[in-house]
């Protein structure tokens, strides 16, 4: 099989991209006027945004390595897993999005410490973020395991008194632009660019999926669909339930999504930074419509591969699981140059999301529970967004050092390694979070409770259970646990959780003092944000979308140069095609902001308002 190489025109696009974030990152600087617009963009995040920048932050490179492998073994069973977000989203949408939107904070921790104390508050601040730095480390290692591999970029670079690989070098290159945008820009910047990457990689994957039915048709799109829906790469292909993923291991990823996903600080920042309850359920309403469909786009492409390559393990021979190397070959053997760099560009979105936002995320939890509570605790709004962006560089820089850690690891399963951090740490810190919403009749000590018992529970049954006594006292009992442990902790973790609050409901106390901590949460909780001082309809933020349409016309003019300059071989006019699919985005956003054209009256009142204020600044 004949496959494309990356080369100058690819890299250009890719470097392309990389400017364009930068440029996103120092532009909206301007929306920043103090750490609530840093972290919360001052509740005028648009709904829309936010429901892109929750799915695009979920979808990382991890979908295109090591679940792009996942897909390509299992087949239709695969998207049972993938879509389990939908699901855990609807139960957001009718049970947490209005009650987070309305609690009126600005840092996850804000939310603990009125919910079980200042304690509960200051643990649950330090352990989480080391534990975020593993897993952001390990998505930025998959991420350029497929940098390096698409890019042809091997062999050893020498770089001052430095010695890297070509993983290395990946590695230091992305970390360091994601740092310098999610430091300038703080949450207005992951919006923005999530957003962009959002379009970034539905443009790529509906490009390549007519293109792999029409490669399986032998250059018939019609027959190409025929063909894979009359005979599949395997019989059993389209079963939702197969051997290579059994039921059980279904059903607890799709449950470590409902008790995880109502408790997520990446979910419930999004939630809480909208105008109001409506657009907070907007938010996830969009979102799960996003996980829906999204997951369908992407692995069809997959599933057409390994009926057109069934062993790929003789493409890629070096690799321990090549099986991840599934859409690498799908963007080289279908794709031009020009699209390459597209496509790694969508795959550097995907990643580059989950990292920006977990920055700030995190950056937020240490400058508004740490550094001001025992730091300076009279920071103004200005000082407080200053040592913001220096906590973002630095937890940044810290993840590309745990991601060269994990990289000495490389021969390990990305899928496996993925599975194995969540079922250690998401239920843990999630589960408390999202009952301390809901129960208002435990103790402030219940969430140190649940966690200490359920980290314990998930340690002790991968090391001492399927580790120790299984391998010293063999039995079929112990076999099957080992063999199915990750099942075992997702359930498990479950039941600890739910028997730990059930019990901790009898110890609740009404006149102890550190009760009554959740008393202004839950009145807060039963009052609208209409009822608010500062509470007023507007549409967020137009011009945000503006800057979203001036990149993607960025975009498509250049993709479409690509094609008449000649500057790729592109018999099919794919780039051309990609152009102006960019081009048809920025001039439907444009019609939509316009203050003469758009069809909502309430946009061209704001947008007429924006301009006039924008000419009197200019005159100033």
């Amino acid at each position: 099989m004949l496959l494309n190489t990356f080369n100058a025109v690819d890299a250009a696009v890719v470097g392309l991209y990389f400017v364009t974030m930068l440029i996103i990152g120092f532009v909206v600087t301007r929306l920043n006027k103090g750490d609530q617009d840093y972290f919360k963009g001052g509740n005028k995040i648009p709904w829309f945004m936010a429901s892109m920048s929750i799915f695009i932050g979920a979808f990382t490179a991890y979908m295109f390595v090591a679940a792009s492998g996942q897909a390509y073994k299992t087949g239709l069973a695969c998207l049972l897993l993938f879509t389990s977000p939908f699901w855990a989203c609807i139960i957001v949408y009718f049970f947490f999005a209005h009650r987070w939107r309305r609690t009126r904070i600005t840092s996850p921790m804000e939310y603990i410490e009125m919910r079980y104390g200042n304690t509960t508050r200051v643990i649950f601040s330090l352990i989480p973020i080391p534990i975020g730095c593993i897993g952001i480390g390990n998505a930025l290692y998959i991420l350029s395991i497929f940098i390096s591999s698409a890019l042809g970029i091997t062999g050893d670079y020498h770089i001052l008194w430095f010695t890297l690989n070509g993983l290395q070098l990946c590695m230091i290159i992305t970390g360091v632009i994601i740092v310098l945008y999610t430091t300038a820009g703080g949450i207005w910047a992951v919006l923005l660019t999530d957003t962009v990457q959002f379009i970034i990689v539905m443009v790529a994957s509906s490009i390549i999926v007519p293109l792999s039915f029409i490669a399986l048709g032998k250059g018939s799109l019609f027959q190409g669909v025929q063909h894979f829906v009359t005979n599949p790469p395997t019989p059993d292909y389209f079963h939702l339930v197969k051997p290579t993923q059994m039921l059980s291991f279904t059903l607890a990823w799709m449950c470590l999504s409902l008790f995880t996903l109502p408790g997520d600080s990446s979910l419930a920042q999004r939630m809480y930074s909208v105008p109001n309850e409506k657009d907070a359920r907007k938010t996830v309403l969009g979102a799960s419509i996003f996980f829906l469909l999204g997951p369908i786009i992407w692995v069809a492409p997959v599933f057409i591969m390994r009926s057109l390559l069934p062993n790929m393990e003789t493409l890629w021979p070096q690799l321990k699981n090549p099986n991840e190397a599934t859409y690498v070959t799908i963007t080289l053997m279908l794709l031009p140059n020009g699209m390459i760099g597209l496509m790694v560009s969508a795959i550097l979105a995907a990643t580059m999301s989950t990292l920006s936002l977990s920055y700030n995320i995190s950056s937020s939890i240490f400058i508004r529970d740490l550094y001001k509570v025992y730091v300076a605790p009279r920071a103004d709004t200005k000082e407080l967004m200053s040592a913001g962006r220096v906590a973002t560089f630095f937890y940044g820089m810290l993840t590309v050092v745990v991601a060269f850690i994990l990289s000495k690891y490389g021969k390990a399963d990305a899928f496996r390694t993925t599975f194995t951090i969540a079922s250690y740490f998401a239920q843990v810190f999630s589960f408390p979070i999202a009952a301390g919403i809901i129960v208002r009749r435990v103790p402030w000590w219940s969430a140190l409770v649940s966690v200490a018992v359920c980290l314990g529970y998930t340690i002790s049954m991968e090391n001492l259970v399927a580790g120790y006594l299984a391998t010293h006292y063999p039995s079929a009992i112990l076999a099957h646990i080992k063999e199915n442990i990750f099942q075992y902790k997702i359930f498990g973790a479950f039941v600890v959780n739910c028997l730990v609050f059930f019990i901790c409901h009898f110890f609740y106390d009404e006149n102890n003092p550190r009760n009554k901590h959740a008393d202004h949460l839950f009145a807060l909780m039963k009052k609208p944000i209409s009822e608010d001082a500062d509470a007023k309809l507007f549409i967020p933020n137009l011009k945000t979308y503006r800057i979203v349409g001036w990149i993607c016309a960025i975009y498509g003019v250049f993709m479409m140069l690509l094609y008449f300059l000649r500057l790729a071989d592109d018999p099919k006019a794919i780039n051309l095609i990609a152009g102006l699919l960019f081009l048809s985005i920025y001039a439907v956003i444009y019609w939509l902001t316009s203050a003469r054209y758009s069809p909502f009256p309430l946009v061209r009142k704001q947008m007429t308002l924006e301009n006039e204020k924008f000419i009197r600044l200019r005159r100033k």
